[in-house]
């Protein structure tokens, strides 16, 4: 099912909000405002809906948001050293809005552009189809890029989200989600949320988050998820690598195989989801930054740590690393990105309170 509603205006534009939900229960609310994930219900062991992202209750607080809360980011997610790269023996200085460096998409990157929004019913369920044209020289990038993004609400409880690009000149693309994960929306921390990656190499950061350009192994590191740890494990460790940007911040190199890339367990809730990507990295960012905002349901004050965002896409600063993989689309080379949210519930700690 797909139910839609002017949620206000931006900019004297209407914006909408619209909810995705199946016959299992599971729902999904977004908007087209910034494409965000409003809201992401799935159902626990006793059939309850619970709450796995963080999120407003009103577009007034997305418009003054500055975290990124449940956007699509792009047209290069995360960092890009000092805004500047060369493409094609030419220089390109982006926006800087992350002290001297480029983050997301700049000062308006498409986490704070409206788009065209329409309901679509997919063979494998409910979706909403965003489309957004980002204009030559949009915060300083080469090129006109037309973006389609579609979500996706499958009856198996999955949530699919895919991001497609094509550009008319050369230019560099890397569009993700920033959803805030947590799973067990009544507590206010996800140090207790049990974490899985599939990934034998990080990428290392220096103090300002930029990548050292080298890739690690997690053997022995804070990073190694490769069997489920909680996130406080980690955190916990006194690691310089934690220490800098004050607790997770940090892109995974993810091994290839048929299995999740990585998954995210709560024993308060019983919740579980699993992701699969066709990207090379994860992001995996332990909300360090998020403090003095109201961003839990209800609008609760939430702080750091309250929530783990799982970024797929390209390695930080790409652009001037040719160790990473190629982040240029050219013409006739489109770009495509897919990340698939498998969810499913299973005993909670405290389900022994509850009636059989």
């Amino acid at each position: 099912m797909i139910e839609s509603q002017k949620w206000g205006e931006y900019k004297g534009e209407p914006v909408y909000r619209y909810t995705l939900s199946n016959e299992a229960g599971a729902s999904c609310g977004l908007t087209n405002y910034g494409g965000r994930i409003t809201s992401l219900r799935v159902p626990d062991g006793h059939g309850e809906a619970v709450e796995t992202v963080l999120g407003y209750s009103d577009l007034g607080s997305y418009l003054e948001d500055e975290h990124f809360l449940g956007a699509i980011v792009g047209r290069y997610a995360n960092r890009i050293e000092a805004g500047e790269f060369s493409l094609e023996e030419e220089e390109f200085s982006l926006t800087c809005n992350d002290g001297p460096h480029h983050l997301h998409g700049g000062e308006v990157g498409f986490d704070k552009r409206l788009w065209r929004a329409e309901p679509v019913k997919l063979a494998e369920g409910p979706g909403v189809r965003l489309r957004y044209l980002s204009r030559e020289g949009e915060e300083g990038y080469p090129g006109t890029l037309s973006v389609r993004v579609t979500y996706l609400l499958t009856e198996a409880n999955e949530f699919e989200m895919r991001f497609e690009a094509s550009a008319d000149r050369p230019t560099i693309v890397n569009i993700t989600n920033h959803n805030y994960y947590n799973l067990s929306p009544d507590d206010d921390t996800v140090l207790d949320h049990e974490l899985f990656v599939d990934s034998d190499r990080f990428i290392p950061i220096d103090a300002e988050g930029i990548p050292t350009g080298e890739s690690r192994s997690v053997e022995g590191t804070p990073f190694d998820f490769r069997e489920p740890k909680t996130i406080e494990d980690g955190i916990s460790s006194g690691d310089d690598q934690i220490r800098f940007p004050g607790g997770y911040d940090h892109s995974f190199v993810l091994n290839e195989g048929p299995g999740p890339d990585a998954g995210l367990r709560s024993p308060a809730s019983g919740v579980s989801l699993t992701l699969k990507t066709n990207q090379p990295g994860l992001q995996v960012y332990s909300a360090n930054y998020l403090k003095g905002r109201a961003a839990g349901s209800g609008n609760s004050p939430r702080g750091p740590q309250s929530a783990v965002c799982l970024e797929p896409g390209n390695f930080p600063n790409a652009p001037n690393e040719p160790r990473f993989p190629n982040p240029v689309v050219r013409p006739g080379q489109p770009y495509e990105a897919t990340t698939r949210l498998g969810f499913r519930a299973e005993p909670s700690r405290d389900s022994g309170q509850h009636d059989g």
